[in-house]
């Protein structure tokens, strides 16, 4: 049997490719795991009016809190002008690239009005510090990247 082919049947052939291709995105796509930056998104979202002001309060200090690497430790040097006691809160150490290796620990800080990290707690590779501090009745958050080598 030999198959004419007008532009009828060639027709007919481009849309069934055409829907077949179409179908094959499409099951690929349902596929796909898109993962979140944050799990919690939309809670996320409604906080984050409160988080603008916060980063407003830590912009109007004088002096930031500064992130870097120093031998085999990861400091954070916080201001000297709050008294180290009543500096309370958290920091989040986001990894952008793998989700997996997130840390969140309470702020305890030292005589130096410093708090570290051993760089064996880290890969080497980019880390966000998303710091979430409140001193008396005062709310801060500020968030510093740094490069961390092992």
């Amino acid at each position: 049997m030999k198959v004419n082919w007008n532009w009828g049947s060639k027709l007919v052939v481009g849309i069934v490719l055409y829907i077949s291709f179409i179908l094959t995105m499409v099951f690929l796509m349902v596929r796909e795991d898109v993962p979140l930056v944050e799990q919690d998104y939309y809670p996320q979202a409604v906080k984050y009016q409160e988080r603008i002001e916060k980063r407003t309060h830590a912009a109007q200090l004088e002096k930031q809190i500064l992130a870097r690497q120093v031998g085999e430790d990861v400091v954070l040097q916080f201001q000297t002008f709050f008294p180290k006691d009543d500096v309370t809160g958290t920091i989040m150490v986001y990894r952008p690239s793998e989700d997996g290796h997130d840390l969140l620990v309470p702020i305890k800080l030292d005589s130096l009005h410093t708090q570290s990290f051993p760089v064996s707690r880290f890969l080497s590779g980019k880390y966000i510090f998303k710091i979430d501090y409140q001193v008396h009745d005062t709310a801060y958050y500020q968030e510093l990247s740094l490069n961390i080598s092992r």
